[in-house]
């Protein structure tokens, strides 16, 4: 009985260690660092999705840094708040060919380094005690550079250069590029060996949206905006409790041979819409303009939508667009869509649609639309019904991996099937087996 107690109460305690720990992985910020001196690359590092503790980063990292005798000064860039969402987003780090995004100078810095570290998830560490394992007062950056008159040469020196991530992220970013160059440049002219740390004191926090923004939840393929200057379409509609609401990355028309995409646009005229009845609604968004930028100088497109199946499911009907371009042309065409649960939306990552033939085809590409009609309390999406049906590419690449597999292993159990073994063995108390061999 007491062997089952001390079981169950290891279950437990490893249980309770499992969930702290999943409670703390949004309780992280990145930790940073890159020097000029070798010894970083002995420093240990944490798996993908692994969180560093605090008392396992200020034992193994910070303390092997600043009391490294190597080292004249650390400098430690220390944000408000900050995720390494962030620094992947704004180094464009996916992109081969990036030159750093908004963090160009620390990038170029980074890539100069002799030894560079970087932990993406650990716990916030206070700056006292960051203070107690230096041994000595930290210093603060100041733009009149009197920090430098209070260098010591017996001591690494530590100073903190305090950094503010807005609202604006990508701007608070740029400008904190450019202090991070102007610090590095005036420790480098003073001929010091320097280790560099760049972490925050708390992680990003995401501001809850107003009631006026357009939100893009997230889910699969779900779109989302990759960058700050990126072009979309938005058109709303709200009159007398009835809501409507469209995205559209990008809207590309084509007629023959040419072909023209409609500019930036959130001020869609909608008033041509209507909500008639709980069954069915129509969003009508039209714009004109300047024909300086495109062929297109008037759009309008209609979509209309029912409920079907009681009313917990809703569906397309014939749908239409009136394009301008030297004369007037219209498109009808309807998105052939799987009936959507009444409180979601509809996602499709590319739609596009061909009518007629030859100089006269007109082709209306839509890329990454998004609509909900129904059960819209603000504007803001719910989960989205996606174009893609349930065998995605993904799942395709899965099944013919297995088949593979599946193919190698009956192979191989089928050799194994085939092998014969000889019917008579020799027997040490009997008689020897003799094999008569003619010559």
């Amino acid at each position: 009985m007491r062997q089952i107690i001390k079981i169950a109460v290891l279950v437990f305690c490893w249980i309770s260690t499992i969930l702290q720990s999943h409670c703390k992985t949004e309780e992280n910020v990145p930790f940073i660092a890159w020097s000029n001196q070798k010894y970083l690359q002995s420093l240990p590092s944490e798996p993908a999705g692994h969180i560093m503790n605090e008392e396992v980063l200020k034992s193994n990292v910070i303390q092997t840094i600043l009391q490294n005798r190597d080292n004249d000064i650390v400098c430690v860039f220390r944000f408000n708040q900050l995720s390494i969402d962030d620094i992947s987003k704004y180094t464009n780090s996916y992109s081969p060919d990036s030159n750093g995004g908004r963090l160009t100078n620390m990038k170029q810095s980074i890539d100069e380094s002799i030894s560079h570290l970087t932990l993406p998830m650990v716990e916030p560490v206070p700056l006292r005690d960051i203070e107690e394992i230096a041994g000595h007062t930290l210093l603060t950056y100041d733009k009149s550079n009197q920090w430098i008159n209070s260098l010591t040469k017996d001591q690494v020196d530590v100073i903190v250069v305090p950094l503010q991530l807005s609202s604006d992220r990508g701007a608070s970013l740029s400008e904190a590029d450019d202090v991070i160059e102007k610090v590095l440049n005036e420790v480098t002219q003073l001929g010091l060996k320097y280790t560099v740390i760049l972490t925050a004191g708390e992680p990003r926090k995401i501001a809850p949206p107003t009631d006026n923004e357009v939100v893009l939840q997230v889910g699969r393929h779900l779109l989302q905006s990759t960058s700050d200057n990126q072009n979309f379409s938005v058109a709303k509609f709200d009159e007398g409790g009835c809501k409507l609401l469209l995205f559209v990355e990008k809207i590309s028309v084509s007629v023959g041979q040419t072909s023209s995409e409609l500019p930036y646009a959130d001020d869609w005229n909608t008033t041509a819409s209507e909500c008639n009845n709980a069954s069915s609604r129509s969003l009508v968004m039209s714009k004109k303009f300047d024909e300086s930028t495109g062929n297109v100088t008037y759009f309008e497109m209609t979509l209309n939508f029912s409920q079907v199946k009681g009313g917990s499911m809703w569906n397309f009907n014939d749908s239409t667009a009136v394009i301008e371009w030297t004369d007037n042309k219209t498109l009808n065409f309807k998105i052939d869509a799987s009936d959507t649960p009444v409180r979601y939306s509809y996602h499709c990552g590319r739609l596009t649609f061909t009518e007629g033939s030859g100089t006269g085809q007109i082709t209306l590409t839509l890329s990454h639309f998004q609509v909900q009609p129904y059960n819209l309390a603000k504007f803001e999406f719910a989960q989205a019904n996606e174009c893609v049906g349930f065998v995605t590419p993904g799942i395709w690449m899965g099944l013919v991996t297995t088949l593979i597999l599946v193919l190698i292993l009956y192979f191989g159990v089928s050799m194994l099937a085939s092998l014969t073994v000889m019917d008579q063995f020799d027997d040490p108390k009997g008689q020897t087996i003799t094999v008569n061999v003619n010559e």
